[in-house]
């Protein structure tokens, strides 16, 4: 595999006017050897994005893209379509092996963007994904109708990660909240040992989706084992959203106890 990238000219058709236009996309990016590409990758909202010639109008270029990353040994698919992805992987690197490697599957480019920040962190990306979800799960009903989970994410400022909640409302509009190295390395501790042992095959070298939808799966499992056990476990998950609310939103939560 050579160093830097691959485009892809594809023609799509405007789901507005009809028309159809001639557009190049990306099929695969080595961070190492394209850092201008990465750096639009986290950068530039409207870089896997065209616009319409005719009508003007913004359409999302949905080709599937390889990302690599050899110093951190990750590779990211972002495909909407995700059958035989290990099998894809194989016919598109040839000789390539990549069982050492991290392996994450996204659906679209927000997704990339964030996983490609959470794997560059000295933390699981899991650890990340139970964060947000265990933070959104604080929010008020009222809150969740603001900002919807599907527009909640994590970001950075240099070393540190952020979590974002947009409003739908407003575009580029929402809150921000610190995510301190405290909260990170206690969500990590209290859950790893559970994501160790539910998983189903030998990690390393296969295309893994983790997402909110896992996370909160995760959490529910974990809140049911509270409940039942009333120990040690319990406990621990209490004081982590104790935690949480006071590291990431700067409030006081009390678990009741039932």
């Amino acid at each position: 595999m050579q160093m830097g990238y691959i485009i892809q000219e594809v023609v799509i058709t405007c789901p507005t006017c009809q028309h159809k236009s001639g557009v190049i996309g990306f099929s695969h990016i080595h961070r190492e050897g394209a850092l201008q590409i990465y750096d639009k990758v986290l950068n530039d909202e409207s870089f896997f994005f065209h616009i319409c010639p005719f009508c003007h109008g913004e359409l999302y270029l949905d080709i599937p893209c390889l990302y690599i990353d050899d110093t951190r040994k990750s590779m990211i698919w972002l495909t909407s379509a995700v059958p035989n992805i290990d099998e894809q992987t194989k016919q598109f690197l040839g000789e390539r092996k990549w069982t050492d490697y991290t392996c994450r599957i996204v659906k679209n480019a927000g997704e990339l963007r964030e996983k490609i920040i959470e794997m560059e962190s000295p933390y699981d990306d899991r650890t990340y994904e139970l964060l947000k979800m265990g933070a959104y799960r604080l929010l008020t009903p009222r809150r969740q109708e603001q900002y919807p989970l599907s527009a909640c994410h994590i970001s950075r400022d240099t070393d540190q990660r952020l979590l974002v909640f947009l409003d739908k409302q407003a575009k580029h509009t929402g809150c921000v909240y610190k995510i301190s190295k405290r909260i990170e390395q206690m969500t990590q501790d209290l859950f790893e040992p559970i994501w160790i042992t539910v998983q189903t095959k030998q990690e390393k070298g296969h295309f893994l989706r983790f997402d909110t939808a896992w996370a909160n799966q995760m959490l529910e499992g974990a809140i049911q084992m509270a409940e039942t056990s009333k120990g040690t476990y319990a406990q621990l998950l209490g004081y982590w959203i104790h935690c949480i609310g006071q590291e990431i939103f700067q409030c006081d939560i009390t678990v009741a106890e039932k």
